[in-house]
């Protein structure tokens, strides 16, 4: 067993399982993250609002989310190095 856990093939498998694992997460939580935001805001529809033409609520909704979304990368790619090492 000790050295399958060393070998640069089971390192290369363990790596790109990692990987996928946390782009499926990130894939997931792009979707998610706008219905969260969506209900921290019940008075805004922001989807009918950056429909309409409203720039202020299509900039901060793009912040919020994008920034939600680096947030997560950022963890994401932590646990990735940490799954590494």
């Amino acid at each position: 067993m000790d050295e399958i856990n060393h070998s640069p093939l089971w390192s290369l498998i363990s790596t790109l399982s990692t990987v996928a694992l946390g782009v499926a997460c990130l894939f997931s939580l792009t979707i998610v993250m706008p219905r969260i935001l969506s209900r921290f805001t019940p008075h805004i529809e922001e989807e009918r609002e950056i429909a309409a033409g409203n720039q202020a609520v299509a900039e901060y909704h793009g912040r919020i989310v994008s920034s939600l979304v680096i947030g997560v990368s950022i963890i994401i790619a932590v646990a990735i190095f940490a799954g590494i090492h």
